[in-house]
């Protein structure tokens, strides 16, 4: 008897609801809250979850249609104490405000009663106000615990609500004991870039990070390997957390340099060459030896960030012609105003690619972070360092489909799943740290896979030109490796296939119809748990 049988066979429509709900819930081990922002000196309210303060007061960003609204935004901002206006984003029309929730944005249950009493003209309800974002904090993905398989308790096997064997849930899943060290090399080896046709010479490829360096670059990293070698990194690179947000060309390579060392990975992964003599063989190397890096600091040394300055990078990557940017970041909680930046990003021609998040195992999934739910960005999850024939989802890795309903989206995220997977787990690349020593850092996470996908693309780019973001997707999706041991909600359409890509050359099969009997089971959990809890909460 196959596992979908066995499992359509065994679940009563009680047991199917109660499923779906440990789907969705737990039991799971080391289930927490939402994660801890990392910056400044964030507050809570029941709105908005981790915020940027100032002087003690939520910020918002508020977009306008036109300079006439900004006065209204102004006046109200002067009202009364409490009220300040932080910031101006003259290029996207908005303006960052500081103030009390309750004279923001309209309140619900106990509190829009409260709300009665005091200010009588609410910010989000101005003439000419289009929308009010909240500017929460992002971080990079919690760093994944080491978890072994023994440690790890499904919902499905904690319960015994359907008989089966032990394993079959997770069969297909990576934990610490079977996810093998690997090597950029081994990236470019399982997603098909080692024998590309170009070493990705003419692309701009954003990193939006910590920054992308632990002390000034001398070539080692980001040039051709030798010391005194052309830099590869654009003097558009910028800083959005410092003051006066100063530029490469304006105050040198410092503007950028990464006191946290994760940017300097991600970095390291897309654009290293440690090679003497150019060549993209090298184990170290990345998958664009040849490109250009557009490093752009929106996290902090303890890596978080608020909405407002990635937003503002996002756009800014856009407006620098950007062929890519690589977002290892996230947020439990949608944010319009992400969304709005990652919009504005397609129509001008710049793909986002964004980790899903680390928490799967957290009870955050089904669901994946935002900006990774957000419309046009393109969602990647993580696998072990293996090819895709043998490669297994990343306990860690958050998929989907996203409900919609549990983020403070209000179903504008519902369906978001998984786009692309690469591997992410005990993964290794150069960096240049604090001592301007190239070494070899070794981390886990979809903040490592994220880069991984968004290189290969960046090579797929440079040997297309002219395709649009739509047709590259679309050909990066046709085409990829099928991962058998993942459900389609686990590895959306596989590992890009580089090689494939730019030929052109779609795979035979589906994701769907390649996988493995258990990861068809687990896609059969998660169907039904969206078909019964889909719009209940």
């Amino acid at each position: 008897m196959s596992y979908t049988t066995r499992f359509q066979a065994a679940v009563p429509a009680s047991k199917a609801l109660a499923l779906a709900l440990l789907c969705m819930f737990g039991p799971v081990v080391g289930a927490t809250g939402v994660a801890t922002a990392a910056t400044g000196a964030p507050i809570t309210d029941e709105t908005t979850g981790a915020i940027q303060q100032y002087d003690g007061q939520p910020s918002y960003i508020v977009h306008v249609e036109d300079d006439s609204t900004l006065d209204d935004v102004r006046e109200w901002a002067n009202a009364t104490d409490g009220r300040d206006i932080e910031q101006y984003q003259n290029a996207s029309n908005s303006v960052l405000v500081s103030g009390p929730t309750s004279e923001v944005r309209k309140l619900g249950g106990l509190a829009a009663i409260m709300q009665i009493f005091g200010s009588a003209t609410l910010l989000e309800q101005l003439d000419g106000v289009e929308y009010v974002a909240a500017n929460t904090i992002l971080t990079t993905p919690e760093r994944p615990s080491g978890l072994r398989q023994g440690d790890w308790t499904s919902p499905t096997s904690s319960w015994n609500l359907i008989w089966k064997d032990d394993n079959t849930v997770a069969d297909g899943i990576a934990f610490s004991g079977n996810s093998p060290p690997g090597t950029p090399a081994d990236l470019r080896r399982y997603l098909h870039a080692m024998n590309a046709s170009t070493t990705g010479e003419g692309v701009v490829g954003a990193v939006a990070d910590t920054g992308c360096y632990g002390s000034t670059p001398t070539g080692e990293v980001f040039g051709d390997g030798a010391e005194n070698s052309t830099l590869r990194i654009s003097n558009a690179s910028k800083t959005f957390t410092k003051q006066g947000n100063p530029t490469v060309d304006e105050t040198g390579y410092g503007a950028v340099v990464d006191e946290n060392g994760h940017g300097s990975w991600a970095s390291g992964v897309i654009f290293a060459n440690t090679t003497a003599n150019g060549t993209s063989t090298d184990e170290m190397d990345g998958f664009m030896p040849d490109g250009t890096l557009l490093c752009l600091q929106v996290l902090d040394e303890s890596g978080g960030g608020s909405t407002t300055d990635i937003a503002e990078a996002i756009r800014y990557a856009a407006d620098q012609d950007a062929d890519f940017l690589s977002l290892s970041l996230g947020s439990p909680v949608w944010n319009e105003e992400l969304s709005s930046a990652v919009e504005y990003a397609h129509e001008n021609g710049t793909m986002v690619f964004v980790a899903t998040g680390n928490s799967a195992a957290r009870g955050r999934s089904p669901g994946i972070a935002t900006p990774a739910d957000v419309d046009h960005a393109i969602a990647v999850g993580a696998t072990n360092t293996r090819p895709a024939a043998n490669a297994s989802r990343a306990y860690f890795s958050q998929y989907g489909a996203d409900r919609g309903n549990v983020d403070l989206s209000n179903g504008e995220t519902r369906g978001e799943s998984v786009d692309l997977v690469a591997p992410g787990f005990n993964v290794s690349a150069a960096v240049l740290n604090v001592n301007g020593i190239v070494v070899n850092k070794t981390l886990s996470g979809t903040s490592m896979s994220t880069p991984a996908v968004a290189g290969a693309s960046g090579l797929v780019m440079a040997a297309h030109p002219d395709w649009s973001p739509e047709k590259t997707l679309e050909w990066l999706s046709q085409s990829a490796t099928r991962v058998p041991n993942g459900s389609v909600h686990e590895v959306g359409h596989g590992y890009p296939n580089v090689t494939a890509a730019i030929d052109e050359q779609a795979t035979p099969t589906t994701q769907r119809e390649a996988m493995t009997a258990e990861a068809q089971f687990r896609q059969n959990l998660f169907a039904l748990s969206e078909s019964l809890l889909g719009g209940l909460f």
